[in-house]
């Protein structure tokens, strides 16, 4: 003989409730339902037909009473896992020596990991594909550079600085984005970078400079493209510092120059260690203009914030329709773009110059995240 319900200990089960809900609704009481000893046979026979179930669920529900004292169904852990601890660390392995293969190539390199387990394991690792930031290489020469330089100029007011640089554009092109597979924050780690090197490819050089609540307009450096004569190709013709003389330091240099000093007289220009910039006939000449220069060391683009300005220019470039097909429209448009970046990107890189130094001299000059 069973007797119905619950105890008032054990939890609430859902075909109880609806039985007990099927007494109070039928007799119209709020008082508690009468409760009616029955047969197991029989209770199978009458409720499953109160609550609109099957005898074999109402069967189901009460050998889980008994055996567990409630109704609920147990917690399930699935299919069990077919590799093991050991197996985990082999893929992160893999995965850390090969941070630029992609999953697939990955998983050429495993035997018996399926692309679900392959990618799990990563998840549960914090591990994803990302596209993989490009930085000059560093050497330790660099660094302790970097670093000597980061002390010199912690308490420099940057808003006195003008920063100078050429930069390279080519009709069509795009950079290729290479991914590879990190954790959060490991962007910058030496594995999860792509080189950068200097290229010879042909482009249309332009320059320009800026400083806190300036900017000048886009020069274009006229150099002679690289051309083909009696089926030989003449290279193009190259900024030396010559020609950087006469085309940058006595033009568009020298009028921002002028400009800056009618508001302050401690204005300094910075420009990379480039061979054009250090030449002996561009310090004569910068000697000439009054031009104070600001030592800037070598491999160093993430401490010039002109930098991250080139590559606003380059990314408003790449989304402007109809592309760009000559030399001569691709300058128009880059004229055009430079024009309209406004101010506060220009001060927001350079009110970040204080903090880049800083950071520099926590990591202890190496790459940073600008």
């Amino acid at each position: 003989m069973i007797m119905f319900p619950l105890p008032i200990s054990s939890p609430p089960c859902p075909f109880y409730t609806s039985l007990q809900y099927t007494e109070n609704w039928n007799t119209g009481s709020d008082l508690s339902p009468t409760i009616y000893p029955i047969t197991f046979t029989n209770h199978l026979f009458l409720t499953s037909a109160q609550v609109g179930t099957t005898k074999k669920t109402v069967a189901n529900t009460q050998s889980n009473f008994n055996t567990r004292g409630h109704c609920y169904r147990t917690f399930s852990p699935g299919r069990p896992t077919q590799t093991t601890e050991r197996n985990n660390r082999h893929i992160l392995r893999t995965i850390f020596q090969h941070p630029s293969d992609s999953w697939k190539q990955i998983l050429g390199r495993l035997e018996g990991v399926s692309r679900y387990r392959l990618r799990k394991v990563a998840n549960e690792a914090g591990i994803r594909r990302c596209v993989a930031i490009r930085k000059p290489v560093l050497t330790t020469k660099h660094t302790g550079k970097h670093l000597e330089w980061a002390k010199t100029n912690k308490g420099r007011n940057w808003n006195m600085v003008l920063f100078t640089d050429e930069s390279g554009l080519e009709v069509g092109s795009t950079d290729r984005q290479v991914r590879v597979s990190r954790r959060s924050g490991e962007a910058y780690l030496p594995r999860n970078m792509t080189p950068t090197f200097r290229s010879g490819h042909q482009s249309l050089m332009v320059w320009a400079s800026m400083a806190y609540n300036f900017k000048t307009p886009l020069f274009h450096i006229p150099l002679a493209p690289s051309r083909v004569e009696r089926s030989a190709r003449i290279r193009a013709e190259g900024l030396n510092a010559q020609r950087y003389t006469d085309l940058v330091i006595k033009g568009p240099l020298k009028a921002a120059w002028d400009v800056l000093k009618t508001f302050s007289e401690g204005y300094e220009v910075v420009e990379d260690d480039t061979p054009c910039h250090s030449g002996l006939v561009a310090w004569q000449a910068r000697e000439e203009v009054g031009i104070r220069h600001l030592d800037h060391p070598s491999a160093s683009l993430d401490l010039n914030p002109i930098e991250n300005v080139w590559m606003v220019l380059k990314t408003r470039i790449n989304r402007v329709w109809p592309i760009p097909t000559s030399l001569d429209e691709l300058f128009m448009v880059a004229r055009k773009v430079w024009d309209e970046i406004k101010m506060e990107i220009i001060n927001g890189c350079f009110e970040s110059m204080s903090r880049r130094v800083s950071t520099l001299v926590a990591i202890k000059g190496k790459s940073l995240k600008y």
